[in-house]
């Protein structure tokens, strides 16, 4: 999937938008003081720039290089298995894998956040790095029809894996830069775009070609870990950095109630909405290809699809952020919505081996998927009441939008089934997208 998605553009995007929600730093410091407690930070000069600030973004572009690169690859992947690999499984159990790989990337997120924190930073990405790197060679071991071998390595352990690797390789920027922080962040993404575009193709010309699925995958998986690996010893935290601990006056660590945030009806609209799209974003990333196959497009250009809606996703998440800010973000973002919802619609029409459609709805839903996924994370975020909830609201949508995802792809795969019944797996996503736009309406109320 075009997973460069939520986790990407959280960075980049989110601070801006954010601030301009909450209130004012001396506000916020009011209403911490009328609740008795106190934060214990030093003062903390951001650098700004200089070489190690620099060589610590082309450390993270790396570690974001190789997590969207597999990630996005997972089409191409799951083309070769309904194909050659695993021909007795059925779609479904398929989806499966990858749900459960995009599920874990989110759902190790707030177990990952207080320990970086807490200067555990080599710990997280060195253990994620290695976990990564296993789970990749133990995937080019797994025999044909063995279904499980292949859900362990790739769904469980490289879903773990990233996710112990996305957190602290993002996050690490931001001790380095602040007014600059978007532009940094801004160069590292493009490290997922970059694999995006560059390890899909690779793959499939790997597994389809003269070098087989276990050496194919052999070298993937050490590629992708030698990059993982150099990039953690590019990656260092600021020595500077101080730790931020809020205590109320006994010394007990505040914690933040989030269960009151179900008593915020326009924040839970919001988490409904994007629960409701993550059902089915990634329709057309997972089985364009394999639609193209079907329809007896040219092997170039079905294997060429993934690869086109990537390029075509990296606009997408400039343009439409830019002319939010004058439209309005729930504005652009129901727009985007509806826009893919009548792109899967038209993938219907498609009766023809011709590549001129599938080569339309590749670029077409590239751009407007990829902006969807680029303004999920704003649009949580800008829900946060003061500075202190941006994370912990963020994180309870993130985990909504990982069960989604572990849900979607299964059934749209049992939709589609063995016979390909493309008709329902469509009405499914294109259903879902106007339950989301309802719930965003809301939020113009």
């Amino acid at each position: 999937m075009s997973s460069d998605s939520v986790v990407v553009d959280s960075e980049v995007k989110g601070r801006d938008f954010d601030l301009q929600r909450l209130p004012s730093l001396a506000a916020v410091d009011s209403e911490k003081q009328t609740h008795d407690t106190s934060v214990e930070d030093e003062d903390h000069e951001y650098p700004e720039g200089g070489v190690r600030a620099w060589v610590t973004v082309a450390g993270a572009w790396l570690e974001l290089f190789i997590s969207f690169g597999l990630v996005n690859s997972f089409g191409a992947l799951e083309d070769y298995f309904v194909r050659a690999y695993l021909t007795k499984t059925s779609l479904s159990a398929i989806g499966w894998v990858a749900s459960v790989q995009s599920f874990l990337i989110y759902a190790v997120g707030p177990f990952i956040g207080t320990p970086f924190d807490r200067g555990y930073f080599y710990h997280l990405i060195l253990a994620g790095a290695a976990l990564y790197t296993f789970s990749l060679f133990m995937l080019s071991l797994a025999q044909p029809e063995q279904f499980y071998q292949i859900f362990l390595s790739y769904g469980v352990a490289s879903g773990a894996g990233l996710g112990l690797i996305l957190l602290p390789s993002t996050s690490v920027i931001g001790q380095y830069f602040n007014q600059r922080l978007p532009f940094a962040s801004g160069i590292a993404f493009t490290g997922a775009s970059v694999g995006g575009l560059s390890i899909p193709p690779l793959m499939t010309y790997l597994l389809n070609g003269s070098v087989g699925y276990a050496n194919g995958m052999k070298i993937i998986a050490a590629l992708l870990g030698v990059l993982s690996f150099v990039g953690v010893a590019l990656m260092r935290p600021y020595p500077a950095r101080s730790k931020m601990r809020t205590k109320t006056k006994t010394g007990t660590t505040r914690s933040i109630n989030v269960l009151a945030y179900a008593r915020d009806v326009e924040y839970v609209f919001v988490v409904v909405a994007l629960f409701c799209i993550s059902l089915s974003i990634v329709y057309p990333l997972f089985y364009l290809q394999l639609d193209a196959t079907q329809h007896h497009v040219s092997d170039n250009v079905a294997f060429n699809t993934l690869t086109i809606m990537n390029a075509a996703a990296i606009l997408g998440r400039i343009v439409p952020n830019f002319l939010s800010q004058r439209l309005g973000l729930v504005n652009t973002i129901m727009f985007n919505t509806l826009a893919c919802a009548a792109i899967i619609l038209a993938m219907l029409s498609i009766t023809t081996s011709a590549a001129a459609p599938f080569l339309a709805v590749a670029v077409i839903y590239g751009f407007f998927s990829g902006a969807v996924l680029s303004q999920m994370t704003p649009l949580l975020a800008a829900q946060a009441r003061t500075v202190h909830e941006i994370g912990s609201r963020t994180g309870v949508g993130f985990l909504f939008i990982g069960i989604a995802m572990l849900v979607g792809p299964p059934i749209m795969g049992a939709l589609l089934t063995k016979e390909y019944h493309w008709w329902r797996a469509t009405v499914y996503s294109v259903v879902s997208k106007p339950r989301m736009s309802v719930s965003e309406f809301y939020c113009l109320s």
